[in-house]
């Protein structure tokens, strides 16, 4: 439906008893409330006209003619019972709220009738309903519903069941056979009706649904809403009947590690004491590390007070924990391991203390390791409350490359203390430029709730005086009128080597489509003082290699074994990482200040109007 008439405004929609659709229009000119216009705009504006011209349309297909509908509270039983088939709804709707409101009893033979015989799917699903709707319903009626030829009401039928399912066992067989049924919505209804199921009954139907369809993120759920307060249970029985595919199948090994991490969440110690005997038998080290990390996440507690938790639950468990810590130190360094394989020993390493791996997580910050463990290394650091965290960062910063950055910056502006910390010994004595962080950190940050944050945060957000000398002399080329010919020269001589438009030039820097969008100041402003905001990825870097040979540039690309540099006209070097002996960032972007010794404020005018409109 559409209309040209800029007053339509279509607010509600209705099916209506002869087949068509009716809308429901407000049909004003201005639809805004007065508190959202500003007031410049609002005093041009009639914001009540229109309000006498509501109208209703009537949508209806060609050469249609009106039919007498009928009066649905006037109609005898069978009739009435008939309509649950009518092709259009509201029909069916009506008669079906009319048996309810009534509580018409007698109507049970017919509905009966109906269901076994109506050609219609929605006939028979609309009898299913109303005999629910007249306490008739039974196992008998679902029983057949169950082996319905139209999925959706088998699927319908499935969920109706539930109130018979913990004590009659035909609908429990027919409902479990329905776990192997072609339509995915039957199968999904079964994961979540299983709920209803007795124990015993319920683990087999839930491990066939998850062996099919636990790769479908909406079926685990549906799977994890019907094992209730019994997760270790399931564990268990999906340990016993399928190890096999457990940990082999990508699906299969997702919800079990949900599992796991959902008995954390549950602190039933019955749980937690099944969970750990699934744990425990595994024979690989790593694959035990990881469960217990789960379940560490799931509880809300590491280290040593996840220690203090597990112990009493299981004789081994304090043992376990500290062969799994110990094997985790050992592999964080191994440099002969896969990078990923490492990064999950990292990442065990939180079931440990800080005092005891903390320098140890720390040392895998640098340049030299993959970035995978330097990331996982980051995220482990991340989960220790410690106030020596942000210190150790902070001691690695010049070396962090801009994905490191970004990770570690997140990670400490989560706490308070650690905030306080940064902005103090990182940003105030000159580790960290204040241009690193983003505005909306920054605005985070000036917001803060705590005090001594704020305050902070007010005092070291101030631009250079210098800079901000410049930028405010040069602010009169954004009224000056700009020559945009001449503006694409000067593009060409002074940008073009790390900025690319119209075809033109090396594409480097930020995108220059996206500053247009942002408008002349703020281009005038990072042309002027580029350090005042500068996304990590645009921070220059210096890297020495051991032979003694120094480069330059941005970190355009990382692998497992080395870092690629770019630099400007789209220069590449790439290094092995092994090679490297010192790498730093300068915390300049890699666009340099004084760009205003080149450019009079007429050369910045006629620069901003090409800028402006080129596309």
């Amino acid at each position: 439906l559409a209309s040209r008439d800029i007053w339509f405004r279509p607010v509600q929609f209705a099916n209506a008893p002869d087949g068509c659709l009716y809308v429901l229009d407000m049909y004003r000119e201005v639809v805004e409330h007065p508190l959202s216009l500003p007031p410049v705009i609002k005093k041009h504006l009639d914001l009540t006209s229109g309000r006498d011209r509501g109208r209703i349309w009537r949508i209806a297909p060609q050469g249609f003619r009106p039919t007498q509908v009928p009066n649905i509270d006037q109609l005898p039983l069978e009739k009435l019972v008939q309509l649950l088939e009518h092709p259009n709804a509201w029909h069916r709707l009506q008669a079906a709220q009319r048996i309810y409101r009534q509580q018409l009893h007698q109507a049970g033979p017919l509905l009966e009738k109906l269901l076994q015989e109506s050609r219609s799917a929605l006939g028979r699903l609309h009898a299913l309903y109303a005999l629910q709707g007249l306490k008739q319903l039974g196992a008998r009626h679902l029983l057949r519903a169950l082996q319905d030829p139209h999925p959706q009401v088998r699927r319908h039928a499935v969920r109706l069941s539930e109130p018979w399912l913990a004590q009659d066992s035909q609908l429990q067989k027919a409902v479990a056979q329905l776990a192997n049924d072609e339509h995915m919505q039957v199968r999904y209804q079964v994961a979540f009706s299983a709920g209803f199921l007795p124990s015993q009954k319920r683990w087999p139907v839930l491990a066939q649904l998850a062996q099919r369809d636990a790769q479908e993120p909406y079926m685990q759920m549906a799977v994890l809403s019907s094992v209730s307060h019994q997760p270790g249970e399931f564990l268990a029985f999906l340990v016993r009947h399928h190890a096999g595919q457990l940990w082999s199948q990508v699906g299969l090994r997702t919800l079990a590690r949900r599992l796991v991490e959902q008995v954390g969440r549950s602190g039933q110690r019955d749980q937690l004491r099944v969970v750990l005997e699934v744990v425990l038998a595994q024979s690989n080290q790593l694959a035990q590390g990881e469960l217990l990390l789960l379940l560490a996440r799931g509880m809300g507690v590491h280290g040593a007070k996840f220690q203090q938790q597990v112990a009493p639950a299981h004789p081994q468990a304090a043992s376990v924990l500290k062969q799994v810590v110990q094997r985790a130190l050992a592999a964080s360094g191994n440099g002969e391991l896969a990078p990923g394989h490492r990064a999950r020993w990292i990442r065990c390493l939180i079931l440990g203390s800080y005092e005891q791996v903390g320098t140890v997580v720390a040392a895998r910050l640098d340049p030299r390791e993959p970035q995978a463990v330097q990331l996982a290394a980051l995220t482990t650091l991340g989960q220790f409350n410690h106030s020596e965290v942000p210190q150790q960062i902070l001691q690695r910063w010049r070396w962090l490359t801009p994905a490191l950055r970004r990770r570690a910056v997140e990670l400490i502006l989560a706490r308070a203390n650690w905030i306080r910390t940064f902005l103090a010994q990182g940003i105030q004595q000159g580790v960290v430029r204040p241009g690193e962080l983003s505005a909306a950190q920054w605005q985070l940050l000036l917001r803060h709730p705590d005090a001594q944050v704020r305050k902070l945060a007010q005092a070291l957000r101030k631009p250079s005086t210098a800079r901000a000398q410049v930028v405010q002399k040069y602010r009169k080329a954004l009224s000056l009128p700009g020559d945009p010919q001449r503006g694409r020269d000067l593009f060409r001589k002074h940008c073009s080597a790390c900025h690319r438009l119209e075809g033109v030039g090396h594409e480097l820097g930020p995108n220059l489509a996206a500053m247009k969008n942002r408008g002349p100041e703020a281009i005038l402003v990072n042309v002027l003082d580029p350090n005042r905001e500068v996304n990590p990825e645009f921070v220059n870097y210096l890297v020495i290699t051991e032979d003694g040979r120094t480069h330059t540039g941005m970190i355009r690309g990382e692998s497992p074994t080395g870092i690629t540099l770019v630099r400007e006209e789209g220069k590449q070097v790439t290094l092995l990482r092994s090679q490297i002996e010192v790498m730093q960032s300068t915390g300049m972007s890699l666009m340099p200040e004084g760009l205003e010794k080149d450019l009079s404020v007429q050369d910045m005018a006629d620069l901003l109007a090409y800028l402006m409109q080129a596309k």
